[in-house]
């Protein structure tokens, strides 16, 4: 018999405690599986073979009329007199998939039974639910009658693969639905005590888009998680269908439109993969309520990852929420290749960012801007472990290889916003690795900012990329604290590494961009900035040292922008 004329895969598996036979009949009959003992995902009993059909004209291309095949104890299967080699083994899982064009007596290719993206699935008579009748569902790739269980815990499916969005679906695990988009409606505007929405991926790491059901942004109610089910392999990703964009439907919210967007409080996404497709206009993610987190996500490919909109502390000046919830990002957040900013924090909102090692690694490199950006009365809180002098690639949190700056702070400079703090943070391979504005709040401990094209920190009233400047404050207001000499409580930052090159921080490791500024209305000098016990190079100022200073920065300088008519101060403590 050829097999160059077959448009169907053929399928069979080797069940825990039996054997599936499967036979294909001709012109688009049904197929029948009998299942002896139990198969794998407790689709039958214990008691006696189960029957189950493929439905009729769910095939594509002709099919012959004797094509059958058996799973025998053999580790051979016979079809016709073309041989097909097979190992066999206890709940194993093999698959021939015979769609394509085969030679006559070549071997039946083996491969997936859904394609993409489900590359290695469990094969069966099903493999969506469209494969099925109305009256039965797809489960371990199976055509069964199910009779949906009621939600357990609070804790809804969603299968892209084999779901069903409507009525006929309760979301439990053995009828869930098809899109994330689609649980929310049914958990209604407020979980209460919380709900869980858990994406299957099993088999294989699902991608729910359009085609699948979503609806962007999602928007889910208050107190629900949504998160992989198996949190160890297979992430689901959801992405953007190359080219496609929408207006925001958020008011007040960035430009362009946003695959998820947390508007009611103490929600979280856990889990996933967030893909723009290269979008000019997408957002991975909206927040503009308090509580909510996301952690152990990837958001890539975006026209901005993350944008923060009046999470925080809810004075009114910005128009605020109001509550004291702050948004948190981490432990395990990457937002990478974005075309703006990997976070965009603004209005008056507050912002925690956790990190760690190993998969619980933060990251906002990569980005075509900032790595961090925060505007107005906002404020982040950076929460890492301290970097080690001796190994300083070492981090929990990065900011590395942005197109503009690792984080820049762009405060009012009333003296009324927060302070940023940032501790643990590894910020490289950016034109610089922090920009704050002198009026500005920062306290910088145990960081990493050497290895930067232009400057370790750039101190001015106006940099480059930067909104804004510190025309609102009649009196100096700032505050930089990269090591204070009382305590002391020292920095401990090392602005360039020991083995730096001549291409690192070229303009200055601390560039004090003030000289030919004029500070504000009645002030005659910035602030002092305080830069006690950091590390330069080979040089510990918590010991004592010779800085190199200049009146410019540029030609690597430790300090740069320092001039004897400036007015300008920075305390370097012990060192000179």
């Amino acid at each position: 018999m050829s097999l160059a004329r077959i448009g169907r895969s053929i399928r069979w598996l080797a069940c825990r405690s039996g054997v599936v036979f499967l036979g294909a009949s001709a012109c688009g009959g049904r197929v029948g599986a009998i299942v002896q003992g139990r198969g794998s995902g407790g689709a039958a009993e214990d008691s006696g073979p189960v029957v189950v059909t493929a439905p009729s004209g769910s095939t594509s291309g002709e099919r012959t009329s004797d094509a059958t095949v058996a799973l025998m104890d053999s580790s051979r299967i016979q079809v016709d007199g073309g041989a097909v080699e097979e190992q066999q083994a206890d709940s194993s899982v093999v698959d021939a998939d015979v769609g394509g064009v085969a030679s006559e007596g070549g071997a039946v290719p083996v491969g997936a039974c859904c394609g993409q993206p489900e590359p290695q699935c469990l094969p069966g008579v099903c493999c969506a639910a469209t494969d099925c009748p109305s009256s039965e569902r797809c489960l371990q790739h199976v055509c069964q009658s199910v009779t949906c269980a009621a939600i357990d815990g609070g804790i809804y499916y969603v299968d892209p693969s084999v779901g069903i969005d409507d009525a006929s679906s309760t979301g439990a695990a053995n009828c869930p639905y098809r899109s994330v988009t689609h649980a929310p409606f049914v958990v209604g505007p407020d979980a209460g005590a919380g709900a869980t929405i858990r994406i299957i991926n099993d088999a294989f790491a699902p991608v729910l888009n359009p085609s699948t059901g979503e609806v962007f942004p999602i928007e889910p109610p208050a107190n629900v998680t949504i998160i992989a089910d198996d949190t160890s392999k297979n992430l689901p990703t959801l992405q953007i269908p190359a080219g496609e964009a929408e207006p925001s439907t958020k008011e007040g919210g960035a430009d362009g439109f946003a695959v998820f967007a947390l508007t009611n409080p103490n929600c979280r996404v856990s889990f996933l993969i967030v893909d723009g497709n290269q979008s000019r206009t997408a957002q991975g993610f909206e927040i503009a309520s308090q509580a909510d987190s996301i952690d152990h996500v990837t958001i890539e490919n975006m026209n901005s990852g993350i944008t923060v909109l009046n999470t925080g502390r809810g004075s009114g000046l910005e128009g605020g929420v109001g509550g004291v919830g702050s948004f948190s990002v981490g432990p395990g957040v990457t937002v990478q290749n974005s075309l703006g900013d990997g976070l965009f924090v603004f209005g008056e909102s507050s912002v925690d960012i956790k990190g760690g090692r190993g998969l619980d690694h933060t990251s906002f490199s990569a980005n075509g801007q900032m790595g961090i950006y925060v505007l107005d009365y906002s404020n982040v809180t950076i929460e890492g472990a301290d970097i080690d002098p001796a190994h300083p690639d070492d981090s929990d949190v990065d900011t590395d290889n942005n197109g503009l700056a690792g984080l820049a702070i762009a405060q009012y400079g009333l003296g009324i916003e927060p302070t940023n703090v940032v501790r643990g943070l590894h910020a490289s391979g950016n034109p610089t690795g922090i920009v704050v504005k002198p009026c500005n709040q920062l306290t910088v401990r145990a960081s990493f900012m050497g290895g930067n094209t232009q400057s370790g920190v750039y101190i001015g009233p106006a940099p480059v990329g930067v909104e804004g400047g510190c025309s609102y404050n009649t009196k100096p207001v700032g505050r930089i604290d990269l090591g204070n000499p009382n305590g002391p409580d020292y920095g401990r930052n090392i602005f360039e590494g020991s083995d730096a090159g001549g291409g690192s921080n070229v303009n200055g490791a601390i560039c004090l961009a003030l000289a030919t500024s004029t500070p504000s209305v009645g002030v005659s000098a910035w602030p002092t900035v305080l830069a006690a016990g950091n590390i330069f190079g080979k040089t510990d100022c918590a010991v004592g040292g010779t800085l190199l200073r200049a009146a410019t920065c540029s030609s690597q300088v430790d300090i740069g922008g320092i001039s004897p008519n400036s007015g300008n101060v920075i305390d370097v403590s012990n060192c000179e």
